[in-house]
């Protein structure tokens, strides 16, 4: 087959290259399973997303879809169509963070938190493992925006967020469901009583002094949480 990059490569640039060597490394298993369905197709296959080479050395997004024509005497062999599909997946990406993302602090929406949640108590029930949510509301945040204004008051949210990333694992989702509530989905706990560690550590970064704009300001947190038992079916919303 023959991927051809941009035209401004000439051919002979091309001489003793493969195909591959424009695919991302983390797609060359997935070009070859679309490949593979090509051949063993007497039609067209599904069309593959991957990512490949520009000339300028950049990676594209781009569409391939293969049409297995050995028995056509005049081909004899797997067509395959290229599109260059970087806008449209970029768009694609923005339209999902505008979906499931809070756009003052880029953390997942209540829409996002809630997906979350009910693909980890799914997973929590299979595993018969503990999980929990933490439901943090900022104390007094009303105030500030009365008194230091909106603008202020969304540094401040911005840098609640950051704070509340950095005082949970990796693999825990801090959202915010709107206003100054947060929400932290905690999974995989050995004993339910560990999200009170947790909630000490976010109280103790929350409580740190904030500077914004010259001013110096403490605001601290509440947090409630529940944690739930794997034994007691639970939906989201009650949760």
């Amino acid at each position: 087959i023959g991927l051809r990059p941009p035209a401004i490569l000439e051919p002979e640039e091309l001489a003793g290259t493969s195909a591959l060597d424009f695919i991302h490394p983390e797609d060359v298993a997935r070009t070859f399973d679309a490949l593979q369905e090509s051949l063993s197709s007497s039609r067209s296959a599904p069309a593959a997303l991957l990512r490949g080479k520009h000339a300028d050395g950049s990676w594209r997004w781009i569409e391939i879809a293969g049409t297995n024509l050995t028995d056509d005497p005049a081909i004899r062999g797997i067509v395959v169509n290229v599109r260059d599909v970087t806008v449209r997946q970029d768009l694609e990406e923005h339209l999902s963070k505008l979906a499931y993302y809070d756009s003052l602090t880029k953390l997942p929406n209540r829409r996002a938190f809630a997906d979350r949640a009910e693909q980890a108590i799914a997973r929590a029930a299979r595993q018969e493992a503990h999980l929990a949510v933490l439901f943090v509301d900022l104390d007094g945040f009303k105030q500030i925006n009365d008194t230091l204004g909106h603008e202020i008051g969304d540094q401040i949210l911005e840098r609640v967020g950051e704070r509340l990333k950095f005082s949970v694992r990796a693999e825990d989702t801090v959202a915010r469901l709107g206003g100054d509530e947060f929400t932290v989905l905690v999974e995989d706990l050995r004993y339910p009583h560990d999200t009170s560690e947790i909630a000490r550590r976010v109280i103790t970064a929350q409580g740190l002094p904030l500077v914004v704009q010259g001013h110096h300001l403490v605001v601290t947190a509440s947090i409630g949480i529940a944690a739930w038992n794997p034994e007691d079916p639970i939906t989201v919303d009650e949760l």
